[in-house]
């Protein structure tokens, strides 16, 4: 990439923690990176340890021992055993990988949970089922990004929800149905940008309102009866949800970016925070590039999922953290390069599964003399090799690219994955220990019709072409969920749960930053809605003029 398409306080960057202008174009940077997590995709094995059967993310095919969490925590083997010495007739990347191949890995990352062995970077959570990226949740279903929330199913990115159904960015909301990027409000469905609202149905940017249907106020007894037909009626609840979406398209404005009491900002979802380019989901920070969901940070650039620490380059989930460069899964580093899976450590470079440890290089221990002679030396030959600065080669991912994260923010067809050298994994059929199959098409309309029994059903979204399905794979309904959709005389889902996960992504509009104009104003503006599309975007002033 040409130095100038990067801004110079970027470069001013570069140069700070002392790695190379990258050559790789942005999005390429960014969907290697998000390649390596793989947040939902989940196996069957048997710890390498102990034959203990776990549950992990990483695929038969990868060439990793796997231990139980619980194992790998322990005490009972030492990271250091696996130290080798460096070997300048090799390249870097080559040598590391022939550690991360010896080095025990852990089944999920997961601390602190209860009843909750189907989650994954996921932590303090009880009674929580396919339950991703989430933190202190509790019997909560099929979601990712959620926090402090109690009894939500089928959300993302929510915060202190209590009893939400297929919820999209929402904040402190209580039995809201349907909502996206709503804050404070209860006992409404299908919302978009409300605040402080109260039993509405179908509505739009609301402040403050009780009792309305599609933007109109109603009576209390209107809008049971509302409620009443799309509880009582599947087909009639799509047929609204789906005029909802109209209505909001045609009618909704949109911010340019959604966030408060920023500074100098470009991106979305940006909250408390000052000189940020082409970033998202992030909260209280600073000097923030090419970045996603990070709190509490300064001095960033191409990281995702890394909080409350301080000059980080091209690393994924890695907290509590100063100056680390191409690390990945962890907490608690110091001056540290291209380290896996490591706790605790300082002065580390090419180092995996540490923890409380300082001064090594590939596992081996050195003393702070030795340590500060060598590692300078690694680096000049990684930067004569085109490798200082660049995240693990593609050929280290042990990850499926369309099980990744990478799949739903830069996507790749499966040709173009397989050409980049990404591995790609077939969806096959699911064999389900189930006493019988059901067409989605043939469910009843009413949860009321359901019996106890459909928990050893299976369910096929088959013959449903008309609302754009396009999977036939099958899932089940657990007892958490057929007892939250009856409290709530909720339908029950047609869809497998990694298809409900991918259009709520979709929901969200893209990682692509346009130049557009308000449209009320006319102010060049920057937002993630694309001008070719039909939506009202207006800038932050005027926004809030007309809805605040």
């Amino acid at each position: 990439m040409p130095t100038n398409q990067f801004p110079e306080k970027v470069l001013d960057f570069f140069k700070k923690i002392g790695v190379p202008v990258p050559t790789q174009s942005i999005e390429e940077i960014q969907r290697l990176r998000l390649s390596f997590r793989n947040e939902t995709d989940l196996y069957k094995r048997k710890c390498d340890k102990t034959g203990k059967n776990i549950i992990t993310n990483y695929p038969p095919s990868s060439p990793y021992k796997i231990y139980d969490r619980e194992v790998w925590w322990s005490d009972c083997w030492n990271a250091l055993d696996y130290g080798q010495n460096y070997d300048f007739s090799k390249n870097f990347f080559e040598q590391f990988s022939e550690l991360e191949k010896k080095v025990p890995k852990a089944n999920i990352y997961v601390v602190e949970s209860e009843n909750s062995t189907y989650t994954n970077y996921a932590s303090h959570n009880k009674n929580c089922y396919l339950l991703f990226g989430s933190w202190f949740n509790e019997d909560c279903l099929y979601g990712n990004t959620y926090y402090h929330s109690i009894s939500c199913v089928d959300c993302h990115f929510i915060n202190k929800c209590q009893f939400c159904y297929q919820c999209v960015d929402c904040n402190e909301c209580y039995e809201v149905f349907y909502g996206q990027n709503c804050q404070n409000s209860m006992s409404s469905w299908y919302m978009f940008d409300c605040k402080r609202c109260d039993n509405c149905i179908g509505c739009w940017n609301l402040r403050g309102k009780k009792y309305y249907i599609l933007n109109k106020q109603a009576t209390k007894q209107e809008f049971e009866e509302t409620l009443d037909k799309i509880q009582n009626s599947y087909d009639y609840a799509q047929e609204f949800l789906k005029k909802f979406r109209e209505k909001v398209l045609e009618n909704a404005i949109h911010k340019s970016i959604i966030g408060e009491n920023n500074e100098n900002v470009a991106g979305n979802f940006i909250y408390n925070s000052k000189n940020v380019v082409n970033s998202f989901n992030i909260q209280k920070s600073e000097d923030i590039y090419y970045s996603d969901r990070t709190e509490e940070e300064k001095d960033q650039c191409f990281c995702s999922g890394v909080h409350k620490g301080e000059l980080a380059y091209n690393s994924l989930s890695v907290d509590f953290s100063y100056n680390i460069i191409c690390c990945w899964n962890g907490e608690h580093h110091t001056n540290t390069a291209y380290c896996v899976d490591c706790y605790t450590i300082k002065n580390c470079f090419g180092c995996v599964g540490l923890r409380q440890k300082e001064y090594c290089i590939l596992n081996k221990q050195y003393s702070k003399e030795e340590y500060e002679e060598l590692v300078p030396k690694i680096i000049d030959q990684m930067k004569k090799n085109n490798e200082f600065g660049n995240f693990f080669p593609i050929s280290m991912n042990p990850f499926y690219f369309n099980k990744s994260v990478a799949t739903i923010f830069y996507p790749l067809t499966k040709e173009e994955a397989l050409k980049k050298g990404y591995k790609w994994k077939e969806d096959t059929d699911e064999k389900l220990n189930v006493e019988k199959t059901i067409p989605a098409n043939l469910l009843p309309q009413n949860i009321k019709e359901i019996p106890d029994d459909v928990l050893n059903w299976a369910i096929l979204p088959v013959d449903m072409s008309y609302q754009g399905i396009s999977t036939n794979r099958p899932f089940i309904i657990t007892k958490l969920e057929l007892d939250f959709y009856r409290k709530y005389k909720l339908h029950l889902p047609r869809l497998h749960p990694d298809e409900r996960y991918q259009n709520r992504f979709q929901l969200r509009t893209s990682r692509t930053i346009w130049t557009r104009h308000c449209l009320k104003c006319n102010k060049e503006i920057q937002s993630t809605y694309s001008p070719q599309n039909s939506e009202k975007v207006y800038c932050e002033d005027c926004y809030l003029r007309e809805i605040a």
